[in-house]
């Protein structure tokens, strides 16, 4: 179980072979890297496919001067499209439809699922909210401002009211690739409270999330255990890039261990691509392994059993992770090791 990798290796040379000596393990044989099955963005889960999307920063408006109200994102085996729902953030401004973008929408995201896995329910309190954009999104001792407050309830307004349609190919328990189409909204009802002027009042404010939303996020908290990971680390750390990290990493080693294969490679650039498009590779890759260490505090086998590749190949540089479904040996490098 896992793979080897071509490191370093010179022209000519056939692909490396380790064979494991530890006891109680099968042989752990090597192959071409081209064998590898590529991991496209978002095959695998619907959460990951809503947190790329929500990654991108849209404008408000098309071609036509219009507002943008829908996003199409297809791949080889995913189609996600997400349909505006109509808004009114403070209770009095005019009705309108708005797509959640950007970092104050990636925030909502977080937070509503922080919030589910410590409430276990689809019905709770906003209260929270502003203090989660505080901690997180706040640098410093500096406060937001109320433009920017104001823009990030504008947002969580926008992810709630959003119509999800997704389209997604993947493997069955025998093997077999089906398709599912899903249809939903992020919430069933929402009561909001608003002061005599119009402004949000946040600590009576309750929603209530839509319940196939809230059974994705149920199932991927409890197939992975994430959700009691995700409050912990909410504690302990001040980067949302660590939460968001948290949940991809969970993803990507739950489904090799579902599968009792390797998955990937996955390149950083594929990665920078579905998680943080507006950073270079070098800061990605920075905080990516900034964010494993702190991981490894919560789930230090599972960060063992990411590989990270900074190899050259036979066919040219082989930069990324392998996600596997057992710790990598002394023989691979996992994200967390100094060597």
């Amino acid at each position: 179980m896992g793979t080897a990798y071509q490191g370093n290796q010179k022209k000519g040379l056939r692909p490396y072979v380790h064979k494991s000596k530890r006891r109680g393990t099968s042989e752990r044989q090597g192959v071409d890297i081209r064998d590898v099955p590529k991991v496209e963005p978002g095959n695998y889960s619907l959460l990951l496919l809503l947190n790329q999307a929500l990654s991108y920063r849209l404008s408000p408006t098309n071609e036509n001067g219009e507002p943008n109200t829908e996003w199409i994102q297809t791949d080889s085996r995913s189609t996600l499209r997400l349909v505006a729902g109509t808004i009114q953030p403070t209770g009095t401004d005019e009705p309108r439809r708005i797509l959640p973008t950007g970092k104050f929408a990636r925030a909502a995201f977080l937070w509503l699922m922080l919030a589910t896995a410590k409430h276990q329910s689809p019905k709770f309190s906003t209260e929270s909210f502003l203090d989660f954009l505080y901690k997180f999104y706040a640098s410093g001792a500096a406060r937001l401002t109320s433009e920017q407050e104001a823009e990030a309830i504008e947002q969580l307004h926008a992810l709630l009211a959003v119509q999800v349609e997704a389209v997604l190919t993947g493997p069955t328990p025998d093997g077999n690739l089906v398709k599912k189409a899903y249809r939903f909204a992020l919430s069933s009802s929402a009561d909001w409270v608003y002061s005599a002027s119009g402004a949000p009042l946040l600590t009576e404010s309750t929603i209530v999330l839509a319940q196939p939303f809230y059974n994705h996020l149920a199932t991927f908290f409890v197939v992975t255990g994430t959700g009691p990971a995700l409050i912990q680390l909410a504690d302990k750390t001040q980067s949302p890039f660590t939460l968001d990290a948290l949940i991809w990493f969970s993803h990507f080693v739950y489904q090799a261990r579902l599968g009792q294969r390797s998955i990937g490679p996955v390149s950083w650039e594929q990665l920078r691509g579905m998680f943080a498009p507006d950073q270079t590779d070098t800061r990605f890759l920075k905080r990516v392994k900034a964010s494993a260490f702190e991981l490894a505090k919560l789930d230090k086998l599972m960060m063992l059993s990411a590989e990270i590749l900074e190899g050259r190949g036979e066919h040219g540089p082989v930069h990324g992770l392998i996600f596997h479904p057992v710790p990598c040996d002394a023989f691979h490098k996992s994200i967390i090791d100094n060597r």
